[in-house]
């Protein structure tokens, strides 16, 4: 079955399926049919999880927050998660052009936003950890927990793993696709955009350790 077929069996409704087990096909047929495709929810919605993931625990244990806090900080988080991966997909174009790729910067957006599906819906997996844990899903010592608690924590966590792990597969995947490069010179592509970002803030952090 050529390509040409394969599209043919993908529709703009199983999308957010087949990104999962089908990723190079499902980036050509975007990038074909509806490259704009839900890229601004997904990179806000993307922004909004990783807020939640990396301030869940001060968020709840400060009560006295109100719902506008809330709204505000998510609605922060949403507009970073927008900004941020509009400026790495920059990044990825440019630097890329270094290795001789020519995707453009819309099409690396909307590689980094359909790729963020598994972070996304790694969200869900707040909802065990609260039904097992409760108030000790921060403070969680291993050898103090019965068994059970032990196999779901670790489950947990091998689960959280594979959902980061393959967003990243799907990033380089389709890095690879829009630049027509192998899977090493995507990979190489993807660091070189962090190395752009990275770098400087080494630097001024040891100039500012220094001059202190």
């Amino acid at each position: 079955m050529d390509i040409l077929d394969q599209e043919n069996l993908l529709d703009e409704k199983s999308l957010l399926i087949t990104i999962w087990t089908k990723p190079k096909l499902t980036f050509d047929f975007i990038l074909k049919y509806c490259p704009k495709k839900y890229v601004s929810f997904l990179l806000i919605l993307s922004g909004i999880v990783n807020a939640v993931d990396q301030n869940y625990q001060h968020l709840t244990e400060q009560r006295s927050y109100s719902v506008i806090i809330v709204i505000i900080v998510i609605v922060i988080s949403g507009i970073f998660g927008w900004i941020s991966g509009y400026i790495y997909a920059a990044l990825l174009s440019w630097t890329g052009g270094w290795i001789k790729g020519k995707a453009n910067t819309d099409q690396f957006i909307t590689v980094i936003s359909w790729a963020m599906v598994p972070f996304i819906c790694s969200l869900i997996l707040l909802i065990p950890k609260l039904l097992i844990f409760g108030d000790d899903l921060f403070y969680i010592d291993i050898h103090e927990q019965s068994l059970p608690k032990v196999v779901a924590y670790i489950i947990i966590k091998l689960v959280e793993a594979l959902l980061s792990i393959w967003t990243l597969v799907i990033t380089i995947k389709g890095i690879a696709l829009i630049q027509n490069f192998n899977i090493k010179k995507a990979i190489l592509n993807a660091i070189l955009a962090l190395l752009v970002i990275v770098v400087p803030i080494f630097i001024v952090v040891g100039i500012i350790y220094i001059l202190q």
